[in-house]
């Protein structure tokens, strides 16, 4: 990955339409969008590597309450120790060695989960920790009506590393749908974590899961600034700002930033990737781009 910032070709597009067209057929900029995980930018790019949802999201679980049901291998608890939002996270402690998978479930705040993405964070403590899942599908996620009826998302060892991890999928990303989930009320969620082995065991902190939550298109978008753009003409400058609020994008370490117009399909002008930044409800993140003709 390198920093860096450019305008995309649909950015060239929409400038030159809105320059030499009597009646544009597109918007200007007025909004933006966030994300982690940002590659080099490129003029070929028409989103972020992964765009993050900035608010308006609906919580599905909060992970504030140790009220999930639990299989014979684990047991879940607060943790307060490591969490993204909120108090606590809930700990995955698999402290039995009868089985290979420990697995927990909870039927949790019902949503519409049409054209929506689910986001969930696991923390793997370290290395030692990170050893003990299974190379292959040692993540589950289901998400659906319920426990006959849901789509299932699984991930590699390969797919994790040592500390938090975004997990997200949609219909569409989902490696399996099982039954017939009723997709406008989704209230059963499940995650099942596999060891190398089923005598495998592991302490309190070592995993750790945050923060269950849904977002729809719009939610990864934010107005930009009132008053802006501001021109400066005798430099040939335009100037753009661009604020992320406290209640904004927490829990992610944001990296890739990018500018875009509303039309009915959205196009992104443009794309910048910087050092990644935390973000938390304690942070305010603004953007001032200026861009110049030469």
């Amino acid at each position: 990955m390198a920093n860096g910032s450019i305008i995309t070709n649909n950015g060239k597009k929409v400038l030159l339409n809105r320059a030499y067209k009597s009646s544009p057929d597109y918007n200007p900029i007025n909004q933006f969008k966030v994300g982690v995980a940002n590659g080099t930018p490129a003029v070929s790019s028409t989103d972020l590597d992964t765009p993050v949802p900035i608010n308006g999201f609906e919580v599905t679980d909060d992970c504030e309450a140790a009220d999930w049901v639990d299989d014979a291998e684990i047991t879940t608890a607060l943790n307060a120790t490591y969490f993204k939002e909120g108090t606590y996270g809930l700990d995955l402690t698999k402290d039995a060695g009868g089985n290979i998978d420990a697995t927990t479930d909870k039927t949790t705040t019902s949503v519409d989960f049409t054209s929506k993405d689910l986001w969930m964070w696991l923390y793997i403590k370290d290395a030692t920790m990170y050893a003990k899942l299974n190379a292959t599908d040692c993540v589950t996620i289901r998400f659906g009506s319920d426990n006959g009826n849901y789509y299932q998302y699984t991930r590699d060892a390969a797919d994790l590393a040592v500390g938090w991890n975004y997990i997200t999928f949609n219909t569409g990303t989902a490696d399996s749908t099982v039954g017939a989930p009723a997709i406008a009320a989704c209230d059963y969620s499940y995650i099942g974590i596999k060891a190398d082995a089923a005598g495998t065991v592991w302490a309190v902190d070592d995993l750790v899961m945050d923060h269950w939550r849904v977002a729809s298109a719009d939610d990864y978008f934010e107005n930009i600034d009132a008053g802006y753009p501001v021109f400066d003409e005798t430099n040939n400058e335009v100037e753009i700002q661009a604020t992320l609020a406290t209640t904004d994008a927490n829990g992610f370490n944001i990296d890739g930033f990018a500018l875009w117009n509303d039309d009915a399909t959205e196009l992104m002008m443009s794309e910048d990737t910087i050092t990644d930044e935390s973000k938390s409800s304690t942070d305010e993140f603004v953007w001032v781009i200026t861009d110049r003709v030469e």
